[in-house]
């Protein structure tokens, strides 16, 4: 998958911008409830942002922690740029 098709992900997105909000790692579980979508969904996505490199998991027992990857912090930079110029021509 490109970066365009993955970049028209809602979910996708969702999960990378919550991931980044506070820095710190979080679990699955806790990310499905702050964007409003099942457990499966956000584990199939994940899957995906993990194999473009933007996401790493580290499995603490059951759960996993998720985190940005230094990729996945410039795409999220980026994309905040572009926000940030579109609310400005509004």
């Amino acid at each position: 998958m490109n970066y365009l098709e993955l970049l028209k992900k809602k979910k996708a997105l969702q999960i990378l911008i919550n991931i980044n909000s506070n820095g710190k790692e979080k679990y699955t579980s806790q990310l499905s409830r702050e964007i409003n979508s099942t457990h499966s969904h956000v584990a199939k996505t994940i899957k995906i942002l993990e194999s473009e490199g933007l996401i790493i998991q580290n499995k603490v027992g059951r759960k996993c922690l998720l985190k940005l990857t230094k990729k996945g912090k410039e795409l999220i930079s980026y994309l905040m740029k572009i926000k940030k110029l579109i609310e400005d021509l509004e």
